[in-house]
């Protein structure tokens, strides 16, 4: 299989993680068999159209970082079980068995870039996510357009994705099943672009970011807003270093225009009252439903969890007939796979991410590389430290594809651009024993 079709595969699973229809509101959360387990299938298949028997590293350090990452999620496959026999085995059901399907997303997300992205089709890919972001914001702004004024044909459509509580409301979501999981990746399309028109000066992919921002404000999702908010603020930072002084001044222009435009739109349009009423009740020290759910599921899981060192090291496991739903991602790992889960499940995979996208940004030239690994950086920053604490992103259905991905995506290129400049692009393998 030529570089090409590498990449066309890349664009049926992107389509197929981001697209493909759960069908929630008829089958619940049954409906992650349909995409995740859609995705593992695409990758048996991938698997065996072209007959891998090896990947190719291109330093020791690459498959060393590869194996601990495989380490980890392997271990999510044992913690699973092992910390529901021992900790949960009473309430043990078979939604807590249908986790296994979560490890196995992640690890082949991540394995994805290893065996597809190559020095051949590298710079490809770099323009297909571009133009896939584009496409994926046009796709989701008709969607809202659906949501807000579509007839109750057009909504059955969306009710293939959302929640039907969330279709009756004013926040947007579609194509996925909570606004504040649409919002996340909303604000990776944002830095994209906006990193786009700041080293270009050009307005038209500050246009394509304002989009995405005004689509990000009809999910009305709170952690979603501070979200957008903190990584513009990142970006306005990141933006002082290493761009020009003449394009200095761009930043400040874009980023006026912007939130000159909130302020209306915060003003004008009162589908908007979700979203700034709890910002407002927050800020005046009130009570608010979306906080204080969040708010009881971190003391219940604080409750349970204290004076219990086993649990505080390997959690309960899945555990949903005790508590089903942890939006607060760092209490999730914690309460389900313990200490260990939250280290090797999350934080030590988002960590390289951060590194590894840094260290691209460094070593790649195009404007297109730059402002992939930028857009990643920024997105993995503002999702670890802020989203995180109103959303376990990183298990949500799509979402944790994508998040794995770029990490495993980060890491790979990273060393395929180091490798193409120390030997001229000469060899796969700098090392013999470099390949598994």
């Amino acid at each position: 299989m030529g570089r090409n079709n590498k990449l066309t595969f890349l664009k049926v699973i992107f389509t197929y993680a981001l697209f493909s229809p759960s069908f929630y509101n008829y089958l619940d959360t049954k409906g992650l068999a349909i995409v995740n387990g859609g995705l593992i299938i695409l990758f048996v298949i991938y698997f065996i159209m072209r007959r891998i028997r090896k990947i190719y590293f291109h330093t020791k350090m690459e498959k060393l970082l590869f194996l601990f990452i495989l380490f980890s999620f392997v271990l999510y496959f044992i913690l699973i079980g092992i910390s529901s026999l021992i900790n949960n085995s009473k309430n043990l059901t078979l939604l807590d068995i249908a986790d296994y399907n979560k490890p196995a997303v992640m690890l082949i997300s991540f394995i994805f870039p290893f065996i597809t992205l190559e020095r051949e089709n590298i710079h490809d890919f770099y323009k297909f996510t571009n133009r896939f972001f584009i496409l994926s914001l046009f796709v989701i702004f008709i969607f809202g357009l659906f949501h807000l004024f579509g007839n109750d044909y057009l909504k059955k459509i969306l009710s293939f994705y959302t929640k039907e509580d969330v279709l009756t409301t004013f926040r947007i979501a579609t194509p996925f099943v909570n606004p504040y999981d649409l919002a996340i990746f909303l604000i990776l399309i944002f830095t994209h672009f906006i990193y786009f028109s700041l080293i270009t000066g050009r307005i038209k992919y500050a246009f394509v970011a304002f989009i995405s921002v005004v689509i990000l404000l009809f999910t009305q999702s709170r952690i979603g807003f501070v979200s957008l908010v903190y990584a513009s603020l990142l970006i306005y930072l990141f933006s002082l270093f290493g761009i020009s002084k003449v394009k200095r001044a761009f930043p400040i222009i874009t980023f006026a225009i912007i939130f000159l435009a909130l302020i209306y739109i915060v003003y004008k349009f009162y589908y908007l009252s979700y979203l700034f009423g709890g910002i407002q009740s927050y800020l005046q020290g009130e009570s608010f439903s979306s906080w204080d759910i969040r708010k009881s599921q971190i003391e219940f899981v604080v409750n349970t969890m204290e004076k219990n060192i086993l649990a505080f090291l390997i959690g309960f496991g899945p555990a949903k007939d005790v508590i089903r739903y942890i939006e607060n991602n760092h209490f999730y790992y914690f309460f389900r796979y313990g200490f260990i889960g939250w280290f090797f499940f999350f934080i030590f995979p988002s960590v390289l991410g951060i590194i590894y996208s840094f260290r691209s940004i460094r070593i790649v030239q195009n404007v297109y590389e730059k402002a992939f690994y930028f857009s990643i950086l920024i997105w993995f920053i503002t999702i670890i430290s802020v989203a995180s604490l109103g959303n376990n992103f990183s298990e949500q259905m799509r979402l944790s594809f994508f998040y794995h991905f770029f990490i495993g995506t980060a890491i790979r290129n990273y060393y395929i651009h180091k490798n193409w400049r120390k030997n001229d692009g000469k060899s796969k393998c700098v090392y013999n024993n470099s390949c598994i």
